[in-house]
């Protein structure tokens, strides 16, 4: 009886993320996105970006700024998890810069997300922290040099 029990306990508790992650179904694809335009922002460096909720909770976000500019570095494409409630979801992706003769030392990025979807179209914002190399990105009060923006987007659809 307790070996039941301890088995039907151990199949509810992995079906907990599944079942979280089917109800997040509905949002899973990729979506072009454009940062929205602040005062004072450059539009030569807005770009655009491919933000994929990926089933499983897999995200991963690509940028057309990875190839770097003037006063900064180039970087990796990102990568890590999502979740969802109703048409709102989160993101937390991690990527990497590149060294350059003007800024050599390499570091983390920490990409925090927040967004809604609704009929194909993605809103939201982001915030980007960097860290040394050897930083731990999960420690959001090491992160220096914030970089805070808005997106919209649309799904990418065949």
């Amino acid at each position: 009886m307790r070996t039941g029990f301890a088995v039907v306990l151990a199949l509810l508790a992995a079906a907990g993320p599944a079942a979280a992650q089917d109800a997040c179904a509905p949002l899973v694809g990729t979506y072009l996105t454009q940062k929205v335009f602040q005062p004072g922002t450059d539009p030569d460096t807005v770009g655009r970006s491919l933000i994929a909720l990926i089933g499983g909770g897999v995200a991963a976000w690509t940028d057309s700024n990875q190839g770097g500019g003037e006063g900064w570095q180039a970087f990796t494409e990102a990568r890590g998890g999502w979740t969802c409630e109703g048409n709102r979801f989160t993101a937390l992706v991690l990527d990497f810069t590149h060294p350059s003769p003007e800024l050599p030392a390499q570091q983390v990025a920490r990409i925090d997300v927040a967004g809604t979807v609704e009929g194909g179209r993605m809103e939201g914002n982001a915030t980007i922290l960097f860290y040394p190399l050897g930083g731990d990105p999960s420690d959001t009060a090491a992160g220096t040099n914030a970089i805070r923006f808005e997106f919209t987007g649309t799904k990418v659809t065949p």
